[in-house]
């Protein structure tokens, strides 16, 4: 069964080579090309991030699982299935995350944009909600 974490490999697999470019002496040199590496770092890293929590709390999952099929300390055994529980909520809150991560980015949110504030109608009071803006 694939999940929507599977494709976050070939994204993690480009964050890593990118992080090898930038370390390599002729493309510290040019800094068009640096620029341009450091940006698309930048916009993978929170998948990326994303990527190692999901791994780690799959790991955690797994001892959790063999400290429960142990069977040892029933207070043990409890406290195993508490986190379980509290993992499999992390591991949900993270997939919402992810799909909020995946979302397409608008081509103009690196746009700087300027706004201007005008009194209008609405006499004093708008006037001095402009004025505090």
């Amino acid at each position: 069964m694939t999940s929507i974490f599977d494709k976050l490999e070939p994204i993690v697999d480009r964050y890593q080579e990118i992080e090898t470019a930038m370390a390599q002496p002729e493309i510290a040199v040019d800094y068009e090309q640096i620029q341009t590496l450091a940006k698309e770092r930048a916009s993978l890293e929170n998948l990326v991030q994303i990527a190692q929590k999901h791994k780690s709390l799959l790991e955690e999952q797994i001892d959790l699982k063999s400290v429960i099929d142990d069977g040892g300390d029933q207070e043990l055994v409890q406290m195993a299935r508490e986190e379980m529980a509290a993992a499999d909520t992390s591991l949900e809150a993270l997939g919402e995350s992810l799909r909020v991560a995946l979302l397409p980015k608008d081509p103009n949110d690196e746009r700087d944009v300027i706004v201007e504030i005008r009194a209008g109608t609405g006499g004093s009071e708008a006037s001095i909600f402009a004025g505090d803006l």
